[in-house]
C-alpha cells in the first residue's frame, strides 16, 4: 500500500463532529418541493444583466494577456444585488418548516457563486445551494457557519442555474438574517460536477505534486490552499499556505500576496480550499470538498506583496494540515521549490535546481526585496499561482510568488518575494510578519513545520496506486461493449469491487474518495444510490463492519468523490473498502479507474453469487490491478508501513530503508539475479539514476547510490523473468 501519509467540506452527505466547522457543511438534502414551484413567476427568480458581460469579457481576456507579471487568476464577475427572502423568492409551509426559495439565473455561467452579506441563522435552521438538475448541492449551512462579522460565501456551484433554498423551523427561536449581497458569475471553471472542468488548463509542463513530493515532502504540500477571493471587478484565485509560528500553537495564519487578498473585506470573504490534488501522478481531477470560508486579515504591505491572515476557524483533523515551517535568515538556498495551484488547477509543483538570486521586481516594489528564479527545471508557474510558497531544500518557506514571465516555453524569471524582508521591514504589526509569526519574541530565524494533531486525532490519506501506475477503464469484452465494466455495472454478475488496505496497525476511518471513470443516470429526476462498505478480513472480505449509501448523482466522473462516513469505522490490520452497484436503476452505468500496471501486485477484488475473488483471477491476468480509491484515516502509527512489498507469494526484501547518500543498500530477493543489467534506478521524473554494485550473489545485491538527492527513487529488478519495483528512499 503507498501510503501518501499526511500527518495531521463543503462535504456532501457529512455528519457528526464536521459540522463544527465554517463552510464544511452537516450534509443532508434539501426538501424537494421544486416541483411545486411556480418557478417562472418573476419574484421567485432573480437574472443577472448579462447584456454588459459580453464586452466585459473582451476586455478582461485582453487584461489578462498584458497583466503577465502579477499571477492571479480572474475567473469571474460580480453583480452587487440585494436579495432577500423580504424582496424576493417565495415561501411555502412544509413539514414543520418555512421554506424560501429564489432562483438565480446568469445566462452563460459555467457556474455561479453566492456572497450573503448578512449570515445569521437560528438553530435548526438550514440553507442549500444547488443546481437545476441537483446535480451540485451545498449545505446543509447551518448557525455552525455564523460568523462574528456575519458574511457568508458559498463555493459555485455548476451551471448558469440555481435555486437557494432556506429552511426555518416554524417555532424558530428567531427569525434567520439572510441577504444575497453580490452573486459571482463564474466564466472559469473552477467546479463543474458533471461534466467536471476539464483537467490540465494549465500548461502541460506543469508536474503533479504527488509525482514528485511523494513521502518525503507529504507533510509541506498539505499546508498549500486554492483562495477564491471575491473581488468588485473581477473575483480571482490565487495560491495560499498555512503557515507555523514560534508558539507552534496551530494558530490557523495562511500567508498569500497582497495583490491577492487587498483589505479585510476580501480577507473575509474568501475561500480557502485545501487538498485538491491528484492523489497519484497521473491526471485526475482532485476532490474538492475541504473547503473553509471567511478570515481576518492580520498585516499586509503592498511594497514587499504579502499579506497575512487568519482563518475563521482552523482545519479539521481529516484535512491533515500542515504548518510549514520558515527561514527568514536571508540565506540563499542551493536549490528550491513551488507548490501551487496554476490556472487554478489541482496542486502541481516547480523545481529550481540551483540558487535563487537576490533581486529588484519592478520600480513599484523596495528593491532588493525578492527571490528570483532565474529558471526552472521542472514545472512552471501560471496565473492562479500568486501567493504560492518558495520552499528551500530543507522544507522551509523562503518566500511567496508576486510574479514573473515564466511559461511552459520559456520557464525563466520568476520573482518571490523574500519572507527575510517582510519579517519586519516595517516597524508596525499590521505591516511586517515577525508580530504575528514570533509572538514571543524569541528572534528565531528558522523553525521547522508543526503538526497540529496527534494520538486519535492524527490522520492520514492511503492510497494503493503506485507512482508508476497509470489509470484504464477495462470493459468485461472489449469487442462487446454493453456487456459493461470489470469495475462497475455488467452483465456477468459482479456486484461489488473492494480494494484490500494492508499494514495499517490500526485506525479509524473518515471516509474514502473514489475515482469515478464514468458515470451515467438514466432517469435524471430521481435519485441513484450506490453502497459504500468496510470489511475486515485478511485475504478476502468476510465480516461487514459499515455499510452507507451515497447518491450518485452528485458525484463526479473523471474526477475523485470524497464519501464522508457518518461514523468513524475502527479497523485493525487488514481490512477492505467496496463499491456495490446492486441500488443502481437499469441502464444507470457506473465504472471506477483502476490501475494499469506490469507488476504482480494485486489489491482488487470482485464479487459474484459465488463470493469474492481477487482480480487475477477471474481475469487470468499475470499483472495485478488497484482500484483507485484514497482512504482517510485517523488514530494511525506512525511506522504503519513496510518496506518490503511482495510480487504474487514472493518478496522482495530493501534494507537499510530510508538509506543515506553513499551509503550502501542490501537487496534480497527469492530468484536468481541474472546480472546487474538487470536492475535499474529511476528518480520520480523517470530518469535514470546512476549507482555502483558493491557486492551480489545469486539472491542478494549490494549497491551504492553516489551523491543522490535526497528524495523518493523506484528500484526496479528483474529476477526469474518475474519483474519488482519498490520504493527507496535517500535522507540526508
Amino acid at each position: 500500500m503507498r501510503a501518501v501519509v499526511v500527518w495531521g467540506i463543503i462535504g456532501l452527505l457529512c455528519l457528526g463532529k464536521e459540522s463544527l466547522f465554517a463552510q464544511i457543511s452537516r450534509g443532508g438534502l434539501p426538501v424537494d418541493i421544486i416541483s411545486q414551484k411556480k418557478v417562472g413567476r418573476e419574484h421567485v427568480w432573480y437574472k443577472t444583466p448579462v447584456s454588459a458581460i459580453g464586452i466585459q469579457l473582451k476586455s478582461a481576456d485582453k487584461d489578462q494577456d498584458n497583466e503577465v507579471a502579477h499571477k492571479p487568476l480572474k475567473c469571474a464577475f460580480p453583480f452587487s444585488i440585494s436579495l432577500s427572502p423580504s424582496n424576493s423568492g417565495e415561501w411555502k409551509i412544509q413539514n414543520n418548516y418555512r421554506i424560501w426559495m429564489l432562483g438565480i439565473e446568469s445566462e452563460g455561467a459555467l457556474s455561479i457563486g453566492l456572497g450573503f452579506g448578512k449570515y445569521k441563522l437560528p438553530p435548526g435552521a438550514k440553507l442549500y445551494v444547488f443546481n437545476e438538475n441537483r446535480t451540485d448541492i451545498i449545505g446543509a449551512f447551518t448557525e455552525f457557519n455564523n460568523k462574528d462579522f456575519g458574511k457568508f460565501t458559498t463555493m459555485p456551484v455548476h451551471g448558469d442555474k440555481i435555486f437557494v433554498q432556506y429552511e426555518e423551523l416554524i417555532d424558530s427561536e428567531f427569525e434567520g438574517e439572510l441577504e444575497i449581497s453580490r452573486i459571482s458569475h463564474v466564466y472559469v471553471d473552477l467546479k463543474s460536477v458533471d461534466p467536471r472542468r476539464p483537467l490540465d488548463l494549465s500548461g502541460s509542463c506543469n508536474i503533479n505534486v504527488n509525482c514528485e513530493i511523494a513521502e518525503e515532502y507529504s507533510n509541506v504540500k498539505n499546508s498549500i490552499c486554492r483562495i477564491y477571493i471575491p473581488k468588485p471587478k473581477e473575483d480571482e484565485v490565487c495560491t495560499g499556505m498555512l503557515i507555523n509560528n514560534t508558539a507552534n500553537n496551530g494558530k490557523p495564519y495562511v500567508i498569500t500576496a497582497a495583490h491577492c487578498i487587498e483589505n479585510s473585506t476580501q480577507a473575509q470573504e474568501s475561500l480557502f480550499l485545501f487538498n485538491y490534488e491528484s492523489p497519484y501522478c497521473g491526471s485526475v481531477d482532485g476532490d474538492n470538498t475541504h473547503s473553509l470560508e471567511g478570515s481576518s486579515l492580520k498585516a499586509r504591505y503592498d511594497s514587499l506583496d504579502f499579506s497575512l491572515v487568519e482563518l475563521s476557524v482552523a482545519p479539521p483533523d481529516y484535512f491533515r494540515p500542515y504548518y510549514a515551517g520558515w527561514d527568514v535568515s536571508g540565506d540563499a538556498p542551493s536549490r528550491s521549490f513551488a507548490i501551487h495551484h496554476p490556472q487554478g488547477d489541482i496542486k502541481k509543483i516547480a523545481v529550481d535546481e540551483n540558487q535563487p538570486t537576490t533581486a529588484t521586481y519592478n520600480r513599484d516594489y523596495i528593491s532588493s526585496s525578492f527571490w528570483k528564479i532565474s529558471r526552472w527545471e521542472y514545472g512552471v508557474t501560471e496565473a492562479g499561482s500568486s501567493g504560492g510558497p518558495l520552499f528551500d531544500n530543507t522544507l522551509r518557506v523562503i518566500g511567496t510568488l508576486t510574479g514573473g514571465i515564466a511559461t511552459c516555453s520559456n520557464p525563466v524569471s520568476d520573482y518571490y518575494e523574500k519572507l527575510s524582508k517582510s519579517w519586519n521591514f516595517k516597524r508596525t504589526s499590521d505591516k511586517q510578519l515577525k508580530y504575528w509569526l514570533d509572538p514571543a519574541n524569541t528572534d528565531e530565524k528558522k523553525i521547522n513545520g508543526y503538526e497540529p494533531y496527534s494520538g486519535e486525532l492524527k490522520c492520514g490519506a492511503f492510497t494503493n496506486f503506485t507512482f508508476t501506475d497509470t489509470t484504464q477503464l477495462k470493459r468485461i469484452t472489449e469487442t462487446i461493449p454493453s456487456n459493461g465494466y470489470l469495475t462497475g455495472t455488467n452483465k456477468s454478475g459482479y456486484t461489488e469491487f473492494a480494494e484490500k488496505f494492508s499494514g495499517l496497525k490500526n485506525g479509524n476511518l473518515h471516509g474514502v474518495s473514489i475515482g469515478i471513470a464514468k458515470k451515467y443516470i438514466a432517469n435524471a429526476t430521481r435519485d441513484v444510490i450506490i453502497g459504500i462498505k468496510v470489511y475486515d478480513g485478511y485475504d478476502l472480505p468476510q465480516n461487514l463492519l459499515h455499510s452507507q449509501s451515497f447518491v450518485l448523482n452528485q458525484l463526479a466522473a473523471g474526477a475523485m468523490n470524497y464519501l464522508a462516513f457518518s461514523q468513524q469505522v475502527s479497523t485493525v490490520g487488514n481490512f477492505f473498502v467496496s463499491c456495490s452497484v446492486t441500488l443502481l436503476n437499469p441502464g444507470d452505468t457506473l465504472a471506477l479507474y483502476q490501475a494499469k500496471r506490469t507488476t504482480a501486485d494485486n489489491s482488487f477484488f470482485m464479487k459474484t453469487t459465488q463470493g469474492w475473488t481477487d482480480y487475477k483471477t477471474i481475469t487470468g491476468s499475470l499483472s495485478g490491478s488497484a482500484l483507485l480509491m484514497e482512504l482517510i484515516a485517523c488514530n494511525i502509527d506512525k511506522s504503519f508501513y513496510s518496506p518490503i512489498l511482495k510480487s504474487g507469494t514472493n518478496e522482495i526484501v530493501v534494507f537499510p530503508n530510508p538509506f543515506s547518500s553513499g551509503g550502501k543498500l542490501t537487496v534480497q530477493l527469492p530468484g536468481k539475479i541474472r546480472n546487474s543489467t538487470d536492475i535499474n534506478i529511476y528518480n520520480l521524473l523517470g530518469q535514470e539514476i546512476p549507482f555502483q554494485i558493491i557486492s551480489e550473489n545469486t539472491t542478494n545485491v549490494q549497491l551504492q547510490l553516489r551523491d543522490a538527492r535526497m528524495g523518493i527513487y523506484l528500484l526496479q529488478i528483474e529476477s526469474d523473468k518475474k519483474k519488482y519495483t519498490a520504493k527507496i528512499s535517500v535522507v540526508p
